[in-house]
């Protein structure tokens, strides 16, 4: 699709209201297109390693291999024979290939040894390390990614970074975006760096306005997220907090009541009482942020995943009234 876009500014009370388009994507992701592979519309292990094959040579041995786009019918059907091709072409480089949903990836050996990995190791609430024989095949689940984006993220060049982001916000405003949304993270992970878009505003390269979030993953983070109140600049505005109550529909790990095609309910991220601790308890957590007075963005594709979350926010209109930013 094509858009062409010409803004239009209209006064109001004093300020102004400039007309466009306005993207919830994040420029974070968008850094796999830049300095990794474009995998968008491979559906199979060899599929994938047809896009990776040629980039090989100019990444050495413990190199990092990105890329973001693929999509498989069923992810729990990747396969060992499938890690083996991964693995032929890619060698003793750390591979990290995330799905066009962004709540899967397939890691390579390299990784796995990388990070310790087997079929004992601990992962979090809402996570899935699909095993075959009892061994790993490389697909990570949801907040499974966390175990391979922990030793990734201090990893990446703050250049390439840099880069990445810029040149994707350089995209969106020359069709005629005039803001974007970032998340600053995605299940399983936080990428956040906000001072990417400072540094770019202060040398007068930010071509569009940035909202940002801070993605949470437990009660603690919501203390963390704060520290970014009053930080809003000219062209950057911290909109508050992101959680993942649930995983992605087309997965199959959406937060269902009734059965899915793959004979389960899909995947929770979090928990709705003290089950899993007070830090895992999204009543707790939803009270925290109102606390504070910041907003949140909700991950919500189940009904049990919306049920929870309008729970959560019913306790907070019961203990407070209708008078806090969520009224």
């Amino acid at each position: 699709m094509r858009l062409n876009v010409t803004p239009s500014r209209a006064g109001v009370t004093g300020a102004a209201c400039i007309q466009g388009l306005l993207t919830p994507c994040s420029p974070g992701v968008w850094l796999f297109f830049q300095v990794g592979a474009n995998l968008y519309g491979c559906t199979s292990a060899d599929e994938i390693v047809a896009v990776l094959k040629p980039k090989m040579a100019s990444i050495p041995a413990g190199g990092i291999v990105l890329g973001f786009g693929f999509s498989l019918r069923n992810y729990d059907n990747w396969t060992l024979a499938d890690l083996a091709k991964i693995d032929d072409v890619t060698g003793e480089r750390l591979v990290y290939l995330a799905d066009l949903l962004g709540h899967n990836a397939i890691i390579n050996t390299a990784l796995m040894e990388r990070i310790h990995m087997s079929a004992d190791t601990k992962i979090p609430v809402g996570a899935k390390i699909v095993l075959e024989d009892g061994r790993p095949t490389g697909m990570l689940r949801e907040s499974a990614m966390i175990l391979a984006n922990q030793a990734l993220s201090p990893l990446f060049a703050e250049q390439e970074v840099k880069a990445g982001m810029l040149a994707a916000l350089e995209r969106w405003a020359s069709i005629g975006y005039t803001g974007c949304v970032d998340p600053m993270g995605a299940t399983g992970f936080r990428f956040m760096k906000p001072e990417v878009f400072w540094e770019l505003e202060k040398a007068g390269k930010l071509p569009l306005r940035v909202n940002y979030c801070y993605t949470i993953f437990n009660l603690s983070d919501v203390d963390d997220a704060a520290e970014f109140l009053g930080s809003d600049t000219a062209l950057t505005h911290f909109v508050g907090c992101k959680i993942f109550v649930d995983g992605a529909f087309a997965g199959g790990q959406a937060w269902t009541s009734w059965e899915n095609q793959q004979g389960g309910h899909g995947v929770q991220e979090i928990y709705a009482d003290d089950l899993g601790g007070p830090e895992l308890n999204l009543n707790r957590i939803v009270a925290r942020v109102e606390a504070y007075g910041m907003d949140m963005h909700y991950h919500v594709q189940g009904d049990m995943a919306i049920k929870a979350v309008l729970d959560a926010l019913d306790q907070v209109v019961a203990a407070n009234g209708e008078s806090g930013t969520h009224p």
